[in-house]
């Protein structure tokens, strides 16, 4: 999993766009793919690259999105969870670091 920021450095009340991936590393299929992120008010939309059966297949990666203003310095965390075909969860997460410059 990756998250990533389109700026690491804005003025307070700016707008950040952020991109997570998300890609099944594994060898086993997982469902019930949930997304959650630590802003929010940063709701997120997706997934982008799902072949239409909301399984994400060996090596198969997806794209989620969110956006919001960032007033304070922020480390922005995302958490990917899913279950294998026995059940197990698996999850991943990632995070990004934007700093408020007042200057």
């Amino acid at each position: 999993m990756t998250k990533l920021a389109d700026k690491s450095y804005v003025g307070p009340g700016e707008l950040v766009n952020f991109s997570i991936y998300v890609k099944n590393a594994g060898d086993t299929p997982l469902k019930d793919v949930v997304l959650t992120d630590s802003m929010p008010s940063c709701t997120v939309s997706g997934p982008a690259g799902d072949n239409g059966d909301n399984v994400l297949a060996p090596d198969e990666e997806w794209l989620y999105t969110c956006a919001t203003t960032v007033q304070v310095d922020t480390v922005n965390i995302a958490r990917a969870e899913a279950k294998d075909l026995r059940g197990t969860i698996w999850w991943d997460e990632d995070s990004v670091q934007i700093t408020v410059c007042l200057d």
